[in-house]
């Protein structure tokens, strides 16, 4: 999972530590939590990756962004004893198999739009005519 972090402020900010959940009809998948702190730079736009665990022919049906707190609590003995657990912070329905969107189809020299963030493709190019041939080859007989 990807997820775009825009820092719109005028100062550096640093991602407070959170984990994801997907969710469907049978169960939670957990993912690992960010284990270094991620700190975006004023007006840097940045993905950060997550992986959530699932079977092969698993279908989400919703994730969720959860937060850990802490709190204390006095038992018998006058020792608090620290107890963690995690909130969830936002949950988003995910579309169905159904409701997704069809995209287009890619019509021949038209050119290529590509997301400026993306680290495979340089940042300086816009878009990239791709120009296909397809060539007839004959296959000997016998």
């Amino acid at each position: 999972m990807q997820w775009l972090v825009i820092n719109p402020t005028d100062r550096r900010e640093t991602l407070p530590v959170f984990s994801i959940e997907g969710k469907n009809e049978s169960g939670v998948f957990k993912s690992d939590p960010a284990v270094e702190e991620i700190i975006v730079e004023p007006g840097e736009q940045k993905y950060i990756h997550f992986v959530i665990s699932t079977n092969n022919d698993t279908v989400l049906t919703s994730i969720t962004l959860l937060t850990p707190e802490e709190f204390s609590r006095s038992g018998a003995s006058s020792t608090p004893s620290v107890e963690s657990y995690n909130v969830g912070r936002l949950s988003i329905l995910l579309p169905t198999v159904s409701a997704r969107t069809a995209y287009p189809a890619y019509k021949l020299g038209a050119p290529m739009s590509f997301d400026p963030l993306s680290e495979l493709i340089h940042k300086d190019s816009q878009s990239l005519k791709c120009i296909w041939t397809i060539k007839q080859m004959r296959v000997p007989k016998g």
